[in-house]
Parts: structure tokens; sequence; C-alpha cells
């Protein structure tokens, strides 16, 4: 299940092409969560936990960004290389699929709780090994 069902439909036809095709086993709620609240089915929230991995980054680079840009602004324009830098390991994570600042947000305390967090980011980053 997903938000509109359109990436649970993906998964589940990739499933099917890796081999596994039992259609009893899984399958793709058509209209996913949307379509299953308006229809009035129970949901249940998960309160807390950690966020994505994917949203942990953006919010650790973009607040890494928007802190180092504001001192080198204010303080010394020395910081702006660390904005760079920032902004450097956002464009290698682009090009190579492999983001340093994920495999350094799954090593946090708060994320070893929960060893399937960097399979669901790389799963849905298309770079499992």
């Amino acid at each position: 299940m997903c938000r509109s069902g359109a990436r649970a439909t993906q998964a589940t036809e990739i499933a099917k092409g890796l081999g596994y095709n039992d259609a009893h086993s899984y399958e793709a709620y058509p209209g996913g969560i949307l379509q299953w609240k308006q229809e009035g089915k129970p949901v249940q929230a998960v309160i807390g936990g950690p966020l994505p991995l994917i949203r942990q980054m953006q919010l650790t680079v973009g607040s890494m960004i928007l802190v180092f840009s504001l001192l080198a602004v204010f303080i010394s324009p020395w910081f702006g290389i660390a904005s760079a830098f920032a902004g450097i390991g956002l464009l290698s994570a682009g090009i190579t699929g492999n983001c340093a600042a994920v495999n350094l947000l799954t090593k946090a305390p708060w994320n070893r709780a929960n060893p399937g967090l960097k399979q669901s980011y790389c799963q849905a980053a298309g770079n499992c090994d």
C-alpha cells in the first residue's frame, strides 16, 4: 500500500519479475491509502519513531547549508566552503545513488532500533547492493 497505489503497483510488478508469482501472497491496493480512507476503512496511524531516512537527510543537509550560508554572510566568507561541501555531497549522491549523509544517519541512535530503515531507503533510491 502506498499513497495513491502507483508505487505499490510498480513494486508488485518488480516482485513478479523477480519470481514472486504467487498472486495470493500479495497485491497492490489500487487506490492506495487515499482511496482506502475515502471508503471508510480503518487506518492505524504510527506515531513516533524516526522520520524516513530521505527526510532526515534533507533536514540535516538543508540545515547545514542554511547555517553555513548565514555564517558566511555574517561572520566570514570562509564558511561558504562548508555550504559548498554539503552541495557537493548532494550532487555526488544524485550522480552515484549513494548518499554519505544517509549512511551516517543509519548509525544514529534513533535509527539503530530499525534495521530495515536503510533497506527501505535503498529500495526507494534503487541502489541496493
